[in-house]
C-alpha cells in the first residue's frame, strides 16, 4: 500500500510540473486524437460484434452438448419416445434462436457496411465533380449544346409528322363517316383499323416530343449551373488576387 501511495504522490508532482507542457501538447494533437478516438471506436464496435458472436456460438456448442449428453442418458434410461421428442424440440427451439442472432447481427454488420461503402462512393463522386476544370465544363457545356440544338431539330421533324398524321386522320374520319352513310361497311371496318393505326402513331410522336423536350430542359438547367460556376470561380479568383495586390 505505501508503495502505491509514493508512486500515486510521484505522479501528481509530474502532473504539476508538465502541466502547462502538457496543455499545449493537448491543443496540439486535438484533430490527431480525435481521429484516433473515431478509429478506436470503430475497432471497438467490431470487437464487440465479435465477442457477441463467439458467445452465441459458445453457448450454441453448450446446448449441443446438452442435447447430445440428454438423448444418451434417455436412450440409457429408456424413457419415452414422446417425452425424449419434446425435450429435444426445446433444444432445437433454443439452436433456431442463437441461429438468427447471429444472422441478424452479421445482417447488420453486412448494411452497415454497404452503407458506408456507398457513403464512400457519393463523397468520391461529389469530390471528382469539384475538381472538374473549367475546360472540363466548358467541354460540357459545347456536347450539351450540340446535343439540344439536335434534340430540338428531331423534335421539329416529328411536329411536321404528327401534322401529316392527323391531316391524313382527318381525311380518314371524312371518309369514314360518307362510307358508313353509303353502307360499306367492309370499307368501313378495314379504314377504321387504319384510323386506330394513325392515332397510336400520334400518340408516340407526342410522347417522345414530351420526353426529348425533357432532356432539352435539363441540358439546359446543367449548362446554366455550369456557366454560374464558372463565373463564380472567375470571381472568387479575382478576389484572390486582388487580395494579393493589396497585401503587397
Amino acid at each position: 500500500m505505501r508503495i502505491n501511495n509514493s508512486a500515486l504522490m510521484q505522479n501528481n508532482l509530474l502532473g504539476l510540473s508538465y502541466k502547462g507542457k502538457q496543455n499545449k501538447n493537448n491543443i496540439k494533437n486535438k484533430n490527431e486524437q480525435e481521429q484516433q478516438a473515431g478509429n478506436n471506436l470503430a475497432i471497438s464496435k467490431d470487437a464487440r460484434k465479435n465477442k457477441l458472436i463467439e458467445n452465441l456460438n459458445k453457448q450454441k456448442s453448450t446446448i449441443q452438448e446438452l442435447k447430445e449428453a440428454y438423448l444418451k442418458m434417455a436412450r440409457d434410461k429408456g424413457l419415452d419416445d414422446d417425452e425424449i421428442e419434446l425435450q429435444l424440440g426445446i433444444y432445437e427451439e433454443q439452436l433456431a434462436s442463437i441461429d438468427k442472432k447471429i444472422a441478424e447481427i452479421e445482417a447488420s454488420e453486412r448494411k452497415e457496411e454497404l452503407e458506408k461503402l456507398k457513403k464512400e462512393q457519393e463523397e468520391k463522386k461529389e469530390k471528382a465533380e469539384k475538381q472538374k476544370t473549367k475546360e472540363d465544363i466548358e467541354k460540357e457545356e459545347i456536347k450539351n449544346t450540340v446535343d439540344i440544338s439536335l434534340t430540338l431539330d428531331g423534335i421539329r421533324d416529328n411536329r411536321q409528322l404528327k401534322a401529316n398524321l392527323e391531316r391524313d386522320k382527318t381525311s380518314l374520319d371524312i371518309e369514314i363517316k360518307n362510307d358508313m352513310s353509303r353502307g360499306y361497311s367492309h370499307i368501313v371496318k378495314k379504314k377504321q383499323a387504319q384510323l386506330l393505326d394513325l392515332e397510336d402513331k400520334i400518340l408516340k410522336i407526342e410522347g417522345k416530343n414530351f420526353s426529348s423536350m425533357g432532356e432539352v430542359i435539363k441540358k439546359i438547367n446543367k449548362n446554366n449551373e455550369d456557366k454560374n460556376n464558372i463565373e463564380k470561380e472567375d470571381i472568387n479568383s479575382t478576389e484572390d488576387k486582388d487580395k494579393d495586390k493589396d497585401k503587397k
